[in-house]
This record gives C-alpha cells, sequence and structure tokens, in this order.
C-alpha cells in the first residue's frame, strides 16, 4: 500500500470462536460521516478513524434518554480531537444532513458515510421504526 493508502482494520466483535472484522484499503485524510456517533459501535469505530487521521463528521439524535450520560462521555471522548465534529440530527432530517454533503459542512464536503444509526431498544425499533 503506497500513495496515500492505508490498511483500516478494525474489529467489531471478537467471540471465542468468531471474529467479525473490517479489513479494507482507503485513502487517507477523508472526510468521514458516522451516524449514531455515540452509540457502542459507532463511537469506537470515529475514534478508530480519528486515529487513523481521518476527519470525522459524527451524527446522532441521543433519543436514547435511558443512555443520555452515557452518550455524553462518548462525545466528550470524541471532542478531545479536534478532526471531529458533532451534528444532534435524525438521520432521516434530509435538511440538516445536506450541508454535510454539499460541503457546507465544517470540514468540507464528506466523502464516505459509515452507517450505524439504529435504535438501541428492540421494542422502539418495531413500534416506530
Amino acid at each position: 500500500m503506497g500513495g496515500g493508502q492505508q490498511r483500516l482494520d478494525i474489529t467489531l466483535l471478537q467471540f471465542p470462536t468468531h471474529v467479525l472484522s473490517i479489513d479494507t484499503e482507503v485513502a487517507y485524510g477523508l472526510n468521514i460521516l458516522v451516524t449514531g456517533c455515540t452509540g457502542f459501535i459507532g463511537s469506537k469505530v470515529a475514534r478508530e478513524l480519528l486515529n487513523l487521521d481521518h476527519s470525522v463528521q459524527g451524527v446522532d439524535n441521543l433519543a436514547d434518554s435511558n443512555l443520555l450520560r452515557l452518550q455524553q462521555w462518548r462525545l466528550k471522548d470524541l471532542f478531545r480531537n479536534p478532526r471531529f465534529t458533532f451534528t444532534s440530527a435524525d438521520v432521516s432530517d434530509r435538511e440538516r444532513l445536506r450541508p454535510m454533503f454539499s460541503g457546507a459542512g465544517p470540514k468540507g464536503p464528506v466523502e464516505a458515510v459509515i452507517n450505524l444509526a439504529a435504535r438501541a431498544g428492540v421494542r422502539e425499533s418495531v413500534e416506530n421504526p
């Protein structure tokens, strides 16, 4: 790998007999939108991307009041990196997200999207998808 390429290897889930991972080549220094950035997986993916010198525009609606303190703690951790920005928005709100793709976002136009937005509870997901 040369010419601005690096290997991104994020292990998402690890069990004694099975490892699920993403192993792919990505361009160096991308501006990446990570939805669901305050969730368990989203915050870890965002942190790893920042550690690899990418810029991350995080989006989350902070909808689960039961997890709000944990979400705020994860955001505080991500904000330690100056390449992280955050927008509190629902991913279904196109007007709030449109500036990120048109170049009017805080770090310029989004070059890649990792969509990890989801409702934390199964019951709520079924009742209000």
